[in-house]
């Protein structure tokens, strides 16, 4: 059977009758198993049956499971920047960095239950990685947020709350990148270079630039000297 000639046909059937329905202005409904409507309908299906999107689905599953702890940890990060700080202003330069870093942690924590959550399905490292990241992300926006919220109530200007935010989110995204990248790492027993002094350096300009603003110009100074690329292999069984 020539099924070229069987694809050329039925996409002919289809263009037809659309071309028919525009003249007369009669809806003209295809069959679904023809030419071109099969086609479209597969590739919409496929956009949630790919890599990412499976991922992205049993992280969800995964967050779910532990929404408890997940709220409770971003409601104690997001105290921290609104409680202290009203008592004494200062100290939101020692709360941030706090803040971040521990929400950094919880999330590497979480992170580091791949193996359950994977169970015995092979696990593409960067797929894996991105999607997680994607999560985690979004989970942050809380404590953004309530920085807008403290810094504002404090009465910083708003060109000093933009580049403040430029900093603190070009921060978190990097370090929580790194610290869930080494916690993949962890996992599979391979050796790597952490680089802690630099982090610690990160976590110090962001307090400075609490203090003041233009010290945020330290952060994507301090990641330019980091080395970006961590040891992954393609796949690794659960």
């Amino acid at each position: 059977m020539n099924w070229g000639k069987v694809v050329e046909v039925n996409d002919a059937r289809v263009w037809n009758m659309m071309i028919i329905g525009q003249m007369t202005n009669v809806h003209i409904k295809p069959k679904e198993k023809y030419g071109v409507t099969q086609i479209l309908r597969r590739r919409k299906k496929d956009r949630f049956v790919s890599a990412q999107k499976l991922y992205e689905r049993i992280w969800i599953g995964y967050f779910l499971r532990s929404a408890e702890y997940l709220w409770k940890t971003i409601l104690t990060v997001c105290l921290i920047l609104l409680i202290i700080p009203i008592k004494v202003d200062w100290m939101l330069i020692v709360t941030l960095p706090i803040a971040v870093g521990v929400y950094h942690e919880v999330a590497g924590g979480l992170f580091l239950d791949v193996e359950n959550v994977f169970h015995s399905l092979p696990v593409d490292d960067k797929v894996s990685i991105s999607s997680y990241l994607k999560g985690a992300y979004l989970a942050a926006l809380p404590l953004l947020i309530s920085f807008i919220s403290i810094q504002w109530i404090l009465g910083e200007a708003w060109i000093g709350i933009v580049i403040q935010i430029i900093g603190l989110v070009l921060w978190m995204y990097r370090d929580l990148e790194r610290v869930i990248q080494e916690r993949w790492l962890t996992v599979q027993k391979e050796k790597f270079y952490s680089e802690g002094w630099k982090r610690f350096a990160g976590f110090i300009a962001l307090g400075a630039g609490v203090f003041h603003p233009l010290c945020m110009f330290l952060i994507p100074l301090l990641l330019l000297t980091t080395r970006r690329k961590l040891p992954f292999n393609k796949v690794k069984s659960s």
